[in-house]
């Protein structure tokens, strides 16, 4: 794990502060505030509205991001999974006491 971390750090592409930062911005979708909630293994349920939050380009530019490295997805499907709940909602938080 801390090795992805690191290699993140060395693949996120400036401006961007962070790789996170960067699959957001680069395909259209806001960037979120400080904190993001996700689910593990991206294992939560949506409705067929929230789809829609984001344009179809930015979807296309996502699945470019993720199969830039390998077929696999790599690190970008790492961050990605971590993603999809902030990607369909678009829910972020500056603190905890939200």
């Amino acid at each position: 794990m801390i090795f992805m971390v690191k290699k993140l750090k060395e693949i996120t592409p400036k401006p961007y502060g962070n790789y996170l930062h960067f699959m957001c911005g680069s395909s259209g979708i806001p960037i979120p505030q400080t904190i993001i909630p996700y689910c593990w293994s991206a294992i939560f349920y949506i409705k067929n509205t929230s789809v829609y939050y984001n344009p179809r380009e930015s979807y296309i530019k996502l699945r470019n991001i993720l199969l830039s490295s390998d077929l696999q997805g790599g690190y970008q499907g790492f961050v990605l999974e971590r993603l999809w709940y902030y990607i369909f909602t678009h829910k972020s938080y500056n603190s905890l006491g939200f």
